[in-house]
């Protein structure tokens, strides 16, 4: 693309690989283990996530036609030998469905993200036009933003923790 005098087009200039993981620490001890893959040959999943926690986890579909699955441990996920079980998502719709998914889901559902895209616009145009703070402020974007640079800090310094930037200014 720029030429082969570009630094660029030099075979060791690249140094990431496929996919990257990230192990972020937060000030209350809890760790999170992020992935990212944009890169690897398999097919794209934008909706493929996992969340867990001790009283619950969330595995996302892997593809399309299945279903996302939980576990709560409150909410009868147990065989009858008390193993844990996964369980459909859709098994608990009624109740945790949220109240703008149920108003707004077929228009939703005809955006990206899953419906995703929908709820952020919607939630942008909402806070301009009742002057409001946003629920996800440039604070929070610039700081979930700065997960890839200060990943690359710290890879390219053998893998030593990097400190967040603490872009509110409050410490």
């Amino acid at each position: 693309m720029f030429g082969s005098d570009h630094p660029g087009s030099q075979p060791d200039y690249w140094k990431q690989g496929d996919s990257s993981t990230t192990l972020i620490r937060t000030k209350k001890g809890v760790v999170v283990s992020l992935r990212v893959d944009i890169q690897s040959a398999r097919p794209h999943n934008m909706v493929h996530y996992g969340l867990q926690g001790t009283e619950g986890a969330y595995l996302g579909p892997r593809f399309d036609g299945e279903d996302p699955l939980i576990w709560l441990r409150n909410e009868g996920s147990y065989t009858s030998g008390n193993d844990p079980k996964w369980d459909s998502l859709w098994h608990h719709k009624t109740k945790w469905d949220h109240p703008d998914w149920r108003a707004w889901e077929k228009e939703a559902l005809h955006t990206g993200h899953g419906g995703g895209d929908f709820f952020i616009i919607r939630e942008f145009v909402s806070a301009i036009l009742e002057d409001r703070k946003p629920a996800i402020d440039v604070y929070d974007a610039v700081t979930w933003s700065s997960v890839f640079a200060l990943s690359l800090q710290s890879v390219s310094n053998c893998g030593s923790p990097v400190e967040f930037v603490d872009f509110y200014g409050k410490n």
